[in-house]
């Protein structure tokens, strides 16, 4: 990224090389060449907004794009000004923010053409796997823990959050066969329809560290009367396991 010599900011216009006014209003740190590719690249790359849609439409007519200095060692509110006193005199501006005396703020246009276009970008497959790795990132850092720890011990220990998981809870269990299905899950009972205490057992389970055939060689290596901590060894499991599997407490499906 080139910067301009003295570091100071370059308030520009950007114009089309077949049209004689400007389109849109900037200001940069960076030299105007540099800032201009910056334009043409983010709008191949498919920039959803005003300003990238006039440069594309430019660029396919043969047409390029070129930046103008407007005002250069300009302050930061330079833009500001800029944008006022062309569009007060009529130039038809592709920048989404008007300016005023008030302040400056988003035009009812810009602001639903900025929702649809981050609405577009947040649907991309690349946009979506791409944060999701971020978050997988951010919560995977200890201080992050750390304070989402604190925040859940903060909620919970407040009264009316505490009344709502009551109240939560109480209508629960008041359901009519409730407190039956659950019983029944508890005591690895098949339930019927899909119950969301039930669990998914055998190699179905995404944490099974045995296959069928594993609990077949274990029972029979047991019936052999093998000692449960070289079978153990064996598969890479406890001795707690290799006896549960061997009294049928655990995958009891298996023959």
């Amino acid at each position: 990224m080139a910067v301009s010599r003295n570091g100071t900011f370059t308030v520009y216009g950007l114009a089309a090389t077949d049209e004689p006014c400007i389109r849109y209003v900037g200001m940069t740190r960076q030299t105007l060449a540099s800032r201009t590719n910056r334009h043409r690249s983010g709008a191949r790359a498919g920039e959803p907004s005003p300003k990238a849609d006039w440069v594309r439409s430019v660029l396919s007519r043969g047409a390029d794009i070129l930046a103008v200095a407007l005002q250069r060692n300009a302050e930061p509110d330079a833009e500001d000004y800029w944008i006022n006193a062309l569009a007060r005199k009529g130039a038809d501006l592709l920048n989404a923010r008007s300016g005023g005396e008030s302040g400056f703020c988003l035009s009812d246009g810009a602001r639903a053409r900025m929702a649809e276009a981050q609405s577009v970008l947040q649907r991309l497959p690349e946009r979506i796997e791409r944060n999701r790795a971020s978050n997988r990132t951010t919560f995977a850092k200890p201080e992050v823990k750390s304070r989402m720890s604190e925040m859940r011990t903060a909620i919970m220990a407040r009264p009316e959050v505490r009344a709502k998981l009551t109240a939560a809870a109480h209508a629960r269990w008041t359901r009519p066969g409730e407190r039956e299905s659950l019983s029944e899950a508890c005591r690895g009972r098949k339930l019927a329809g899909d119950h969301p205490f039930l669990r998914v057992q055998g190699e179905s389970n995404p944490r099974a560290r045995l296959s069928e055939e594993n609990v077949r060689s274990i029972r029979a290596r047991c019936a052999n009367r093998e000692r449960h901590a070289v079978v153990a060894a064996d598969f890479g499991v406890s001795r707690s396991l290799i006896g549960a599997i061997h009294r049928r407490e655990l995958w009891p499906n298996v023959d």
